[in-house]
């Protein structure tokens, strides 16, 4: 009984050995299309803002997510995210 058990343990610990350990497949967040009559709403939105809104920095938060997107897609990575 105890040689199928180390034969099956020694079958399953080689099919570990060539399982892909540090394979990252990335996924891109698809971004939002927004018409050029959107944008210039959206601009003139965020200008009638007050100078310290939170919604201002909210904003610009987005901005940064959307640049962070379009180099993810482009297969650039503007922040390193890996974990240490």
């Amino acid at each position: 009984m105890s040689r199928f058990f180390c034969i099956g343990a020694v079958l399953l610990l080689n099919a570990c050995a060539v399982c892909p350990q540090n394979e990252h497949v990335q996924q891109c967040p698809e971004l939002m299309a927004w018409s050029l009559p959107e944008q210039a709403e959206l601009s003139r939105e965020y200008d009638a803002l007050k100078p310290g809104a939170l919604l201002r920095k909210a904003f610009q938060d987005y901005l940064a997510m959307r640049d962070e997107a379009r180099a993810c897609a482009a297969g650039k990575a503007l922040r390193d995210f890996s974990i240490a």
